[in-house]
């Protein structure tokens, strides 16, 4: 299962992945509308970056930070910003992608009337 694939079927704007130092300031990619990829830059590590996008924010409330690490955990959530760990993360993206995969085969089998490009699919995935 990769992110891109199922990050627009969730129930957030956007999810920003931030990963350590790749020069020498904060770069970023958007593989998809709802996918940033984030690069801190060398003189600071990715939690420092979390933790300024957290606190940074207009609406903290609305920041979810999916990280194993209590330390950040608790430095996120003095700022305003939800946590979840990432097992708990993993299991809801399980539990997505069934979902989607569950919605996409009752779609394909009522539009299986002999019609071609009839599935509703792109439409459940950019809903939300």
């Amino acid at each position: 299962m990769r992110l891109s694939e199922i990050a627009g079927t969730l129930s957030y704007a956007k999810i920003t992945v931030v990963f350590d130092g790749r020069g020498g300031s904060v770069s970023s990619e958007s593989p998809s509308p709802y996918l940033e990829v984030m690069f801190s830059p060398a003189n600071l590590t990715a939690d420092t970056v979390i933790e300024r996008l957290a606190h940074e924010s207009q609406t903290p409330a609305d920041v979810l930070v999916v990280t194993s690490d209590r330390s950040e955990r608790d430095t996120v959530e003095a700022a305003g910003a939800s946590t979840m760990g990432c097992s708990n993360f993993l299991e809801l993206l399980e539990q997505q992608r069934r979902e989607v995969a569950g919605r996409t085969r009752g779609t394909q089998r009522k539009d299986s009337g002999g019609r071609l490009g009839t599935s509703s699919r792109s439409h459940d995935m950019v809903s939300k």
